[in-house]
């Protein structure tokens, strides 16, 4: 039976959508062009700190001050609005009944992921085992080294896991570590299939998503 490797904001927490809003609202003080939307496209699964390298040069801030601005509006919104995405808490259940291995392998930090764990009462589900953020590997997705690492601490190999993302530069990460990757679509402000499709299939084939966390049990033959 396959592993599962989740992604973690926007695929197991529905927390992609309000870090995005905290971007926008600390990023638009310097320009206007950093809508909500325009956030969610340019951050896409990135690291904030690999972005705001980026960014603190490009439109001439302190990165220190502006990164714990946004992160601190982000905790605030994430303590009153994050949830798990739809059909996480059952998927988790079952993947335990059925003793399926998985982990979360994310862009976040570890002590972040164990706060919003905590905030949104998955944290029974995971042990620090299980848990692969952004400290632990050189470089952050897009590049495939967070779902290496995993595999390498959990004695898996590529063809034997299921990576579940819900961002471009995350399906590229699972894709380019040899895992067959999912797409989630029903975190809230998904912002469509296509841009998947386009930029995924001419070299791996067709994308397949699922609209419920729930649905990733299935690739596994548990019904």
């Amino acid at each position: 039976m396959k592993a599962i490797l989740f992604d973690f904001d926007g695929t197991l927490v529905d927390t992609q959508h309000l870090y995005n809003k905290a971007l926008s609202q600390v990023l638009s003080k310097f320009n206007p062009v950093y809508t909500v939307e325009y956030c969610t496209r340019f951050f896409d699964g990135k690291c904030w700190n690999d972005a705001f390298d980026t960014l603190s040069i490009q439109e001439n801030f302190n990165k220190a001050c502006v990164f714990n601005e946004g992160l601190a509006i982000a905790h605030e919104l994430i303590l009153k609005h994050a949830t798990p995405t739809k059909g996480t808490v059952l998927a988790l259940k079952l993947l335990q009944k059925y003793s399926v291995k998985y982990a979360i392998c994310s862009n976040s930090h570890t002590k972040e992921i164990h706060s919003v764990l905590k905030q949104t009462q998955l944290a029974q589900f995971f042990s620090d085992d299980s848990i692969f953020g952004r400290e632990m590997v050189e470089k952050g997705k897009p590049e495939s080294d967070i779902y290496l690492l995993a595999m390498g601490k959990m004695g898996l190999l590529p063809q034997n896991c299921i990576a579940v993302e819900d961002s471009l530069n995350g399906a590229k990460s699972g894709l380019n570590a040899g895992i067959q990757t999912v797409v989630f679509t029903g975190g809230t402000g998904f912002l469509g299939m296509e841009r998947f499709q386009a930029e995924l299939s001419p070299q791996f084939g067709e994308i397949p998503s699922i609209p419920s966390i729930l649905d990733v049990v299935e690739f596994i033959g548990i019904k």
